[in-house]
């Protein structure tokens, strides 16, 4: 039988994906796309990062978001994020074959739904601020010409002209 309390313990701040890197992983939501965000050593978020897209959280790009390179911006969905935990846990766990085939499945599904809760409460939902940010930017239209005038408004236009308007 698999132990249900290996490695489902739940950290203080965000999650860490692979136990032997020192790289957190938290989240911002923005409705349907959730910008995950990875601290750590740039060499660490390059290994949990290609982790992530190789069990399929991302099928995107991270982007170092400060000058130190400490962390990293990448962009995911629920789906994809419990898709990588399940995933993730089921590839270390399935590897000791103990136990029945069905109880790993379960204590995978379970263990994915904790970590999944857990990254959501201490999701960082105030990381990128978009409500006190202005940016005017002047664009220019250029100029609209028609290719094929209205027929009917030139004849009206035409008309009103040479009208008489004496009256």
């Amino acid at each position: 039988m698999l132990n249900d309390n290996l490695e489902t313990d739940i950290p203080q701040k965000g999650i860490r994906p692979y136990a032997q890197l020192d790289v957190v992983l938290t989240y911002q939501n923005f409705g349907s796309t959730w910008l995950g965000i990875l601290r750590g050593s740039s060499e660490n978020i390059e290994l949990v990062f290609n982790g992530l897209y190789n069990l399929g959280a991302t099928n995107g790009d991270y982007q170092f978001y400060d000058g130190a390179q400490t962390v990293a911006i990448f962009w995911t969905d629920k789906k994809s994020m419990r898709h990588f935990l399940v995933n993730s846990y089921f590839s270390r766990m399935s590897t000791q074959k103990r136990g029945n085939p069905r109880s790993l499945i379960r204590l995978v599904k379970n263990y994915g739904r904790k970590q999944l809760a857990a990254l959501r409460q201490h999701g960082h939902e105030a990381f990128m601020n978009f409500a006190n940010k202005y940016e005017a930017q002047c664009h220019g239209v250029g100029t609209i010409r028609a290719e094929r005038p209205d027929a009917d408004f030139k004849d009206s236009v035409m008309a009103h002209a040479f009208s008489d308007k004496s009256e």
